[in-house]
């Protein structure tokens, strides 16, 4: 599976090490870690103390921004310091996959990762992403504010799933992995923040 984010960001104001919930840390962890500077090691109850900042600011992000947790691990840092990162794989409300890693330095916080392009900060901006989807030609216009209710509401017009859309190439990450529907054109852009389908009779009216 291929994780892609909208957008990688380097630096800024929203956030000095990324979204998560700080917390002071304990004394104990702390002299662990002056004992570990010694020559002692990466001190465990560090690395603990991370991973449970890690699980708890997961639950917090994925509660407040409506992400949906598709699966998560634990892997090493990569510079063979004994630190483990927490790495989880969300979908946002859009529908775009995003890759997170927290950053176990200091008191943590969340990061993006994007293959290929490294990571960056993670911001409220890249997970915060209100969605509308608007639907034309159904008698009267019809908006919503998730995707369940759009697919609800639209079965029960006799209009069902059909596939998702390609989560690659030109467009707007609002539009990767998107439902489309067996009796409507879409999904296509409708402003910042929107996502439309038509019938295909809304359609070729609107084309001419």
């Amino acid at each position: 599976m291929e994780v892609r984010v909208a957008r990688l960001v380097t630096g800024g104001s929203e956030s000095e090490m990324g979204i998560g919930i700080k917390r002071e840390m304990p004394k104990d962890v702390a002299a662990s870690i002056r004992a570990s500077d010694l020559g002692f090691g990466i001190a465990e109850k560090y690395n603990e103390w991370h991973k449970e900042l890690a699980k708890e600011s997961l639950k917090e992000i994925e509660s407040k921004y409506g992400l949906d947790v598709r699966c998560k691990w634990v892997a090493g840092s990569g510079w063979f310091d004994g630190v483990s990162l927490l790495h989880a794989v969300v979908r946002r409300a859009d529908g775009v996959l995003l890759e997170l890693v927290w950053y176990a330095q200091g008191n943590g916080g969340y990061w993006m990762r994007d293959t290929g392009h490294g990571q960056g900060l993670l911001f409220e901006s890249d997970v915060a992403v209100p969605v509308v989807f608007n639907v034309y030609g159904l008698g009267d216009n019809k908006s919503y504010r998730s995707e369940t209710d759009l697919v609800e509401s639209l079965s029960k017009c006799g209009i069902n799933v059909s596939g998702r859309s390609e989560s690659h190439g030109p467009a707007h990450s609002r539009l990767w992995d998107k439902p489309m529907f067996d009796k409507l054109c879409g999904p296509m852009s409708d402003g910042e923040g929107a996502v439309r389908y038509e019938t295909y009779e809304t359609y070729e009216a609107l084309s001419r």
